[in-house]
Order: C-alpha cells, then sequence, then structure tokens
C-alpha cells in the first residue's frame, strides 16, 4: 500500500530523480526518469574496476610482501562506501566502481607481540569499462 502510495505520488512529476539502488555491498547510484504516463526508466552509471595488492614491510627493512587480513575501504567523497579484507599475498578488489575518483585507505591492525597500526591512503580514478591498478603500501603509524 504504501509502495504504491509512492509511485502515485511522484509519477506525473515528470523530473529525474536520483536513485539508490544496492547490490550486496555496492552502491549504485543512477538516475531515474519518471515520464508522465507513469513509466519509470533507470539509467545504469557507467562503471570500472579498482584492484590491487595491500603491501607491508614489518621489518621495515625495504622489503615489502603482500599482507592478508588487511582492510582496504573506498570512500567517495565524505561517503564511504564498500569495505573488502585482503586475500593470501594481499589481493583486494572492487567491482562494478562507478566513474570518478575515490580514495581508499588500506589498514592493517597489529596485536602481537605489540600493538602497532598500519595505515595508508591512495586516491584512485575509475574509467568506464577500465581496471584500475592500485596497490597500498602501508605504513606504520608512529
Amino acid at each position: 500500500m504504501e509502495l504504491e502510495t509512492l509511485t502515485r505520488g511522484i509519477k506525473n512529476l515528470g523530473r529525474t530523480f536520483l536513485l539508490d539502488v544496492t547490490f550486496g555491498s555496492f552502491f549504485l547510484f543512477n538516475s531515474c526518469q519518471v515520464g508522465v504516463d507513469g513509466d519509470i526508466t533507470v539509467k545504469k552509471e557507467p562503471v570500472g574496476e579498482i584492484v590491487g595488492k595491500v603491501l607491508w614491510d614489518p621489518d621495515e627493512d625495504g622489503i615489502y610482501t603482500g599482507i592478508s587480513g588487511a582492510t582496504v575501504q573506498r570512500f567517495s567523497g565524505h561517503w564511504p562506501s564498500p569495505i573488502t579484507e585482503t586475500a593470501t599475498g594481499g589481493g583486494y578488489s572492487f567491482h562494478e566502481v562507478p566513474i570518478g575518483t575515490y580514495s581508499l585507505r588500506g589498514l592493517k591492525i597489529v596485536r602481537s607481540p605489540s600493538y602497532s597500526v598500519w595505515e595508508e591512503w591512495e586516491s584512485a580514478s575509475v574509467t568506464k569499462g577500465n581496471v584500475t591498478n592500485m596497490d597500498i603500501f602501508l605504513k606504520r603509524n608512529q
């Protein structure tokens, strides 16, 4: 009943709306055109991918290796988006990413033998249909 009321309330406006569609952990923002006949047309935004590795140098000897279990978070402006965890070897990926520029935050908290936080921020630009490769080299927070 509420959905019918909402549809009836917008169907005669004939304007463009921003529709937030959630697909699992992915957020896809699409424009939505409501015609005078009540038909709704949704246009899927062009997308790309971000892939890479999270690497660290726990001995601080200049030799970086991939780290599993690190967290990678993607930000668009001030809005955090999906979070993923690195696999064996440090690999991570974000699929179906709308085109644009994103901040990526790599983070690993180590609790043993002593507590330490490893973190780094990178910037990645996503273009239509392309894969952006962005490795993140963690640094120990002092």
